[in-house]
């Protein structure tokens, strides 16, 4: 069973997207999804604070063409996720097409 479904993946890239928006900047969140209640309203956002590394460098292409199958392989991105014990990170500048 993976640990994130599609729509999961896709509601915490909208809720990234609104946290930098409401900050201004990028935004280094953590984030929990509690199992016993239903999707979307078990998406939480735990903690928010300025990220300070990765958007204090230069913006420079991250995959230079490369597709997203390039990258990982054919088939369903949720069954590539990470275990569930490591934590995870998304690169907003990435999301968003900036780098």
């Amino acid at each position: 069973m993976p640990c994130l479904t599609d729509e999961e993946v896709l509601e915490l890239a909208k809720l990234g997207k609104r946290v930098h928006e409401h900050y201004g900047r990028a935004q280094d969140i953590e984030w929990a999804i509690d199992a016993d209640l239903k999707f979307p309203d078990s998406v939480f956002l735990v903690q928010s604070r300025p990220e300070t590394v990765w958007s204090s460098r230069k913006a420079e292409p991250a995959f230079k063409g490369k597709t997203v199958e390039d990258l990982i392989g054919p088939g369903n991105l949720s069954e590539r996720c990470l275990n569930s014990q490591s934590s995870a990170r998304l690169d907003l500048h990435e999301a968003e097409g900036e780098g």
